[in-house]
């Protein structure tokens, strides 16, 4: 995890984890207890994966990804 303005945020490689999975089909809750099972509250995960699969790189990206598997 990293500060980012007093609130904290995952750490670039645990965002890199969520994102790479979640474009590559996992569901919300697999992430969620994929971090929860390496120590994380699960509350702080979910709020930190909602953050991530709903940004607007993430949405970007996922529209690319699809684009570029047809």
């Amino acid at each position: 995890m990293s500060v980012d303005q007093g609130e904290l945020t995952l750490s670039p490689e645990w965002a890199a984890w969520v994102t790479e999975n979640a474009l590559n089909g996992a569901s919300p809750q697999e992430l969620i207890e994929g971090l929860a099972d390496e120590g994380l509250c699960p509350e702080f995960a979910e709020r930190e994966v909602v953050r991530l699969i709903t940004s607007a790189p993430f949405q970007a990206a996922k529209q690319w990804r699809r684009e570029a598997l047809r």
